[in-house]
């Protein structure tokens, strides 16, 4: 169970610094 919920958390981790990386690109055209 417990490493069922470490991989969740990591794949969650995951997903929000791909979304991170994606604004700064956005950011980075804009200017």
């Amino acid at each position: 169970y417990h490493k069922y919920l470490s991989e969740k958390i990591e794949q969650t981790s995951a997903v929000f610094f791909g979304i991170e990386e994606q604004a700064k690109i956005k950011k980075n055209k804009k200017i």
